[in-house]
Formats: structure tokens, sequence, C-alpha cells
């Protein structure tokens, strides 16, 4: 099978610049179909009470917490969701092995991701995660329209879980838009991060994830 062909290779996406170079390499390796059954909802953090508040703490089962949401658009709906999901909030921490992380496309689990692509996803949101490395999130200012398309204004929103330091401890997060790109001319960006590293690191993110969804179809015609 094509896919099949396609899902044993090695894809490599690079974001140049003269400040920073990323590279993002993904090794899916599925063997059935991607989309089989929805994740378990008790395992993300968000429906655990316990961490409604605090939730960099984990519960007692290990739960999930959404530190990466990559939204598709158009006009003001979401058309698709493409999140990634992890035990620990803080990007700092090590990566430790298996069952840490997990990637869904609009709820539905996405199997056997390599595990460097878990540990670049969990790495990459660092500097756009938090205000000493992204140097805070700008809200730009909408720009004159020049677009005559019809239809709809289409675009990606990338939502990272932004944290809040003080004495090197998390005292804070929430779910932020930091960066997002137009898929049309009618769409107009509205978020990105004031430091240029970051900028670029983010749309390295936006690229690792809009590639597990294509590479990761399956045979359903999803």
């Amino acid at each position: 099978m094509i896919l099949k062909a396609i899902c044993t290779g090695l894809f490599l996406f690079s974001i140049q610049s003269s400040a920073f170079d990323v590279t993002t390499y993904i090794l899916l390796t599925n063997q059935q179909p991607r989309y089989q059954q929805p994740v378990n909802t008790s395992r993300v953090c968000e429906n655990d009470p316990a961490l409604l508040e605090g939730n960099q703490q984990l519960s007692s089962d290990g739960c999930y917490k959404l530190l990466l949401s990559m939204k598709y658009l158009s006009e003001n709906t979401v058309t698709k969701e493409v999140n990634f999901y992890g035990t620990e909030i803080d990007p700092n921490v090590i990566y430790s092995g298996h069952g840490q992380f997990l990637v869904t496309v609009d709820g539905i689990e996405v199997p056997d991701l390599n595990d460097g692509t878990y540990w670049r996803l969990h790495q990459l949101r660092r500097p756009f995660s938090y205000d000493t490395l992204s140097q805070g999130i700008q809200k730009l200012e909408p720009r004159k329209a020049v677009c005559k398309l019809a239809g709809p204004a289409m675009g990606i929103l990338l939502e990272t879980c932004y944290l809040t330091y003080h004495n090197d401890q998390i005292i804070h997060d929430e779910m932020r838009p930091v960066y997002d790109i137009p898929l049309n001319c009618l769409y107009q960006r509205k978020y990105q991060p004031a430091n240029e590293k970051a900028r670029e690191v983010a749309r390295g993110v936006m690229e690792t994830l809009r590639t597990i969804d294509e590479f990761s179809l399956g045979e359903t015609g999803y």
C-alpha cells in the first residue's frame, strides 16, 4: 500500500532563518488506520474536578493535560482540531518515556506515533509557552482588506498551555492563542509571539501537527 510506504518514511520539515534553525522529524509507524476509538475522556485532566485549580499537579491516575491545540478555522467556526496532550505541563521537565503524551484529531487518538515525535513537540512548545522566552504574545492590528476572494476566511490557529512562573514554580496556566497563519487571502492574522525565534518554532510546531494529521489519515477516507 502507498500509505504504508509513506508512513514508514522519514518526513523532514526545516524552518530556517539567520537567527534560528529547527528541523522537525516525523516517523509514523502506523500499521492500522488512525481512526479507531475515541479517547477515553476520563483520562483528560479537564474532566477531573480535583484539577480544575492548580492543575499542574497530576491526578492519581496520571491524566492528560491539553498542551497544544491547532484549530482549522472557517470564519469563526472550528472545522478540525488537532490536540497534543501530556501528563506534565512544564516544558522544562525531561521527557520520561512511553505513555506520557498523546495526539488526537477531532477527539480520536492517533496511534503508534514515534516517541521522538512526542519529545519534539514537548520541546518545541517551550519558546512560546511563557513570557521569559516568548517576550509576550502580540495581538496584531487588522490590516486593510485587499482580497476579493469569495467565500469564508480560512486559517489555522495554534493555542498553547501558557504558563506563569514565580520563583521557578508554575502558579498559573491557561490555554492561549499564540500564533496563526492564513489559508486564504481573506484571513487576517491575529496573534504572534513577540520573539522572532518563538514565532519560527510555533510555525515548526504547526507543520509537525499538520504532517501528523495528513500522513495518519488511515484508510477510512476521513
